[in-house]
């Protein structure tokens, strides 16, 4: 028999050497993600007594810190690279199934560097199952994580498994998430002429969900574009050996004869566009609609009223219709008419807006005034912003700043407003005013876009826009939806706060 004595000397020579393997196992996980924090934090320059402090403080917080201070936690380690010592993984790692979502999204965020700085397969198997998930708020928070690595085109956007991902997620019976998969695939060069992915467009062009037809649709409007550039090349290339080769010009005008008469004279596939002009849908979304509106300078009348495409002058422009609405045709001629205003080239050549800071046609200056929002609109378009919108989904930018804007932080029965939960949301962001209660031009702006993205232009009632202010948390059986922030108005399609959204998304600016 075995004496106790034995059996004690057994168990903790067992004992030593499974601590010996959990010793080597830590070793080899995470002692090369300390070199490399190590290089990482002398490059930064920084005081490695003051970063083991922070890292201290954060690793705390994390444990047993509320949901307030694990928020704070996370957000540090989002803003500064020198706190992101690996060997708070596995506490980020635990607070990804947070049951406060915005600890949870937080921590879903902290995943990229994570995977990209760290190496931690663990953190990118997160990300992934995320993404993949059934929550739709922690799929979208994953896909905003992989779209800023598919920006900044960082490692992360490269991983072979990143792009498994994205194909199996193109045809995801969400829409919004599809679509998203489709916009982040085209994005990676690897990825756009995979035949799965090519394949998958091809089906989804003919989709019943509007926003995934939107996503392949731009995809295959800039195919058309790079075409329209490529064909002109090619005729400006052989229009040049024509001039030496009679047959061959015949040849091309027997091709432009052919073309003419089986399709009517030829017309570009799009408005050519050059590569420095300013942006299209900033210009129909922002620019356009300010040409229309009446100026109390000018009695009352439009820039449009004066300047008709059919009238006399330089600057000639289509108007709206009469429910102020312009056609697709008239915008595109409008910004091809306003281009050559915007750099105008030429001794003593002026920009639309120098001549509207001086009389003209009769009347007063229009834009004379910095804070003039037609011409701050003009300015930053001509600056190179752009909105991220098709142009058939635009809604009027003066209502939305005049009346729904004002509705997202009007405080509700609970005393809380849309923007305070909103204003960390990947896909609804709202940036909230200042505290004089007005936003800057730049944040309506921004407001403004992150709307569209909850507009269904195909189906305006039941846009997310309008449908989650009037859902219970548990989901109401007239919306079909649940909104975590409840119903806003206890009126609901009563309220006037709703009737305002419903008047909003129901007329695009561009028929």
């Amino acid at each position: 028999m075995i004496s106790l004595r034995d059996q004690g000397w057994w168990i903790l020579k067992r004992g030593i050497v499974t601590i010996c393997l959990l010793i080597a196992w830590v070793w080899t996980t995470f002692g090369d993600e300390r070199d490399d924090y190590q290089v990482r934090l002398r490059e930064l320059g920084a005081d490695p007594a003051a970063v083991e402090a922070v890292v201290a403080t954060l690793r705390e917080l994390l444990e047993k810190g509320p949901s307030e201070a694990r928020v704070g936690a996370l957000d540090w380690l989002l803003k500064d690279p020198k706190a992101r010592d690996p060997s708070l993984a596995p506490l980020i790692l635990q607070r990804v199934h947070d049951q406060d979502k915005e600890v949870r999204w937080r921590a879903i965020r902290n995943l990229r560097w994570l995977s990209e700085e760290a190496g931690n397969g663990d953190a990118l198997q997160q990300l992934i199952q995320f993404a993949q998930g059934p929550d739709k708020s922690d799929r979208l928070t994953a896909l905003a994580v992989i779209r800023q690595a598919v920006e900044s085109r960082s490692s992360l956007s490269r991983s072979p498994a990143i792009h498994s991902l994205l194909l199996s997620l193109l045809r995801h019976s969400d829409g919004e998430t599809a679509a998203e998969a489709i916009r982040l695939a085209h994005a990676i060069e690897d990825l756009k002429g995979h035949p799965q992915f090519l394949s998958a467009l091809d089906d989804l062009i003919g989709s019943d969900e509007p926003r995934i037809r939107e996503a392949v649709s731009q995809i295959f409007l800039a195919r058309l574009e790079a075409l329209q550039k490529e064909t002109e090349k090619l005729v400006q290339s052989l229009q040049k050996a024509a001039e030496k080769d009679p047959a061959l010009k015949t040849k091309i005008a027997q091709l432009t004869r052919e073309r003419e008469s089986a399709h009517g004279p030829a017309q570009p596939l799009l408005v050519t566009i050059p590569p420095d002009a300013p942006d299209l849908t900033f210009f129909a979304a922002f620019v356009q609609p300010a040409l229309a509106e009446p100026l109390r300078e000018a009695d009352g009348k439009a820039c449009v009223s004066c300047h008709q495409s059919d009238g006399a002058g330089r600057y000639r422009l289509q108007p709206p219709n009469a429910a102020g609405q312009f056609s697709l045709a008239a915008t595109l001629f409008n910004y091809q008419a306003t281009l050559p205003w915007v750099r105008p080239k030429g001794p003593g050549a002026r920009s639309l807006p120098q001549i509207l800071q001086e009389p003209h046609g009769g009347v007063g200056p229009l834009w004379a005034q910095e804070q003039n929002i037609a011409r701050q609109l003009f300015e930053a378009w001509v600056s190179g912003e752009k909105l991220d919108a098709s142009i058939r989904n635009l809604l009027d930018f003066r209502f939305f700043v005049q009346t729904i804007q004002p509705l997202l932080v009007e405080s509700g029965e609970d005393k809380a407003s849309c923007a305070q939960c909103h204003n960390t949301h990947a896909v609804f962001n709202i940036r909230p005013p200042a505290p004089d209660g007005t936003w800057t031009l730049a944040d309506a702006r921004h407001n403004y876009a992150s709307a569209l993205k909850v507009v269904n232009p195909d189906d305006p009632m039941g846009s997310l826009l309008v449908k989650k202010p009037i859902s219970a948390r548990e989901g109401s059986p007239d919306t079909g939806l649940a909104h975590a922030g409840g119903i806003r108005w206890s009126q609901r399609k009563d309220s006037p706060q709703w009737r305002a959204l419903a008047q909003w998304v129901s007329k695009t600016l561009v028929e």
